[in-house]
């Protein structure tokens, strides 16, 4: 699907999942003002997603240097699919990978997660260049296929804290 634009109005409230899969050509996507819902894997498989922006006065989410959060940025939401870095940080506020946030960064090689408790379903899936994974000490549950088609992770180190981890979590390809 070449979609390569769109503009959400203003009375949007809800991005259902799924929404935009396979908008292969969007490079940025503007959450507006009166969206309070996300839904799962919302922006996944946009392939040329580079960045989000939201409305300021939106109460619900934030984007941090194209990264989308939810407002007092406890759950990483979304992370751009084409965006340059390399390596990313998660910050420190986070708690919660959302289902689906990275997947199919492709760019991604490296990342390190310092307070995050859960990883959602196919948080990383396919990120094809991703080798190194830091994962925190307060992990708790790694959601089911969190790591697929990941070919270049070659270790994780599971930390002791971690009660729970889904079918195919880590290392299944389809």
């Amino acid at each position: 699907f070449s979609l390569t634009g769109i503009n959400l109005p203003t009375t949007l409230k809800s991005i259902g999942d799924l929404a935009f899969t396979e908008c292969s050509e969007i490079k940025t996507m503007y959450i507006p003002i009166n969206c309070q819902e996300i839904g799962k894997g919302a922006f996944c498989l946009t392939a040329s997603l580079t960045e989000f922006t939201v409305n300021n006065l939106n109460q619900y989410f934030v984007a941090i240097d194209g990264v989308l959060y939810n407002k007092n940025k406890t759950t990483l939401i979304a992370y751009p699919s084409k965006k340059a870095d390399k390596s990313f940080d998660v910050p420190d506020s986070v708690k919660n990978i959302a289902d689906y946030a990275f997947y199919g960064a492709d760019l991604l090689e490296s990342v390190n997660m310092f307070g995050v408790e859960n990883i959602g379903a196919e948080a990383f899936s396919d990120c094809s260049l991703l080798a190194a994974v830091n994962l925190s000490l307060t992990l708790e549950t790694i959601g089911e296929n969190a790591f697929v088609n990941c070919p270049k992770i070659r270790r994780i180190g599971i930390p002791d804290s971690v009660l729970s981890i889904g079918e195919h979590a880590i290392g299944y390809e389809y």
